[in-house]
């Protein structure tokens, strides 16, 4: 009894430290930004994480193979995750603050519900379309806080803040990508290991961002030159830390949990990354922000609390 018990936490520990470690990437990563292009960083990566899951995906293969029918839905899969999901992630927090990234990120469990009212047909509580309204609100509130703060000065004038609206655009195209990948998986899934479906999204992850990397390093190719232990930290946290580990246990622990409770440790995200983006990038938080912020955590609430 104690044994299945404990079993069946193990997945919510393995979230717990995922998000954590996600948490910081934001930090990580804007400081990385400094000294590597955000196309550069991607391809490494994922380049780096699928050479450290290939050893793995190999062995695994040789006891449970990848069907090739089933290929053209796992590539659909790994690119909603890799490319949608950390790519427009990275990209867009190159363009916007942490804190917002944070906050608009949350956003997975309400994406969620609305998926899985549309794709799985799942009937939820009236608190549940609540919390999707909330949140949705809040959401646009931080999309359209540049235009709403900055309403007053002339496009020129504001154009840096119009920089921060598509970063945020791009954050919530990631939060999307990574909520579809849940309900995607949940409505057919597969006896693969989740090793294979990681080393696989990494490889296709490789490729996406190849011509991206290749366009970067000829564009600058003395970039090498300039990354600093800053630089590598931020390869090697990414890589490593990001991917290769926490994409590792990310996909080992939403098999044994529901699609909506895999997203309810987002709430670690937002909290560590915008204390920690206060502290170490010194960054603010308007009024705007703020009430943003609040609606979108009551309406993730709202959502999550439909499963207890």
């Amino acid at each position: 009894m104690e044994k299945s018990l404990s079993k069946k936490f193990f997945p919510y520990i393995a979230l717990f430290i995922v998000n954590s470690i996600w948490a910081l990437s934001a930090i990580v990563a804007k400081e990385a930004f400094t000294e590597i292009n955000p196309y550069i960083l991607l391809f490494l990566r994922f380049s780096i994480a699928s050479i450290v899951f290939a050893p793995l995906i190999l062995v695994k293969n040789k006891y449970e193979p990848i069907k090739l029918n089933d290929l053209p839905r796992l590539i659909l899969l790994s690119f909603l995750i890799s490319v949608l999901g950390g790519g427009c992630w990275v990209i867009g927090l190159s363009y916007t603050t942490a804190t917002n990234a944070a906050i608009i990120a949350s956003l997975g469990p309400v994406i969620a519900t609305v998926l899985e009212r549309l794709v799985l047909k799942k009937t939820h509580k009236k608190i549940a379309y609540i919390g999707t309204i909330l949140g949705f609100v809040g959401a646009i509130l931080i999309i359209l806080k540049p235009i709403i703060v900055h309403s007053q000065q002339s496009l020129e004038a504001s154009s840096p803040f119009l920089y921060t609206f598509y970063g945020d655009f791009l954050i919530f195209l990631s939060a999307f990508g990574s909520a579809t990948y849940v309900i995607l998986a949940h409505k057919r899934p597969d006896k693969l290991h989740s090793y294979q479906k990681t080393a696989l999204s990494f490889v296709v992850g490789s490729i996406c961002f190849l011509p991206f990397f290749l366009f970067s390093h000829f564009n600058n190719p003395q970039w090498v030159y300039n990354v600093t232990e800053k630089g590598l930290i931020g390869i090697l946290y990414f890589a490593i830390g990001c991917s290769a580990l926490a994409y590792g246990l990310w996909q080992w622990a939403v098999e044994g949990v529901s699609a909506l409770e895999s997203t309810i440790f987002t709430y670690v995200e937002p909290l560590i990354t915008i204390i920690a983006a206060i502290i170490f990038l010194k960054e603010t938080l308007t009024i705007v922000g703020i009430i943003g912020g609040l609606l979108t955590i009551i309406g993730v609430f709202f959502v999550t609390i439909e499963q207890k």
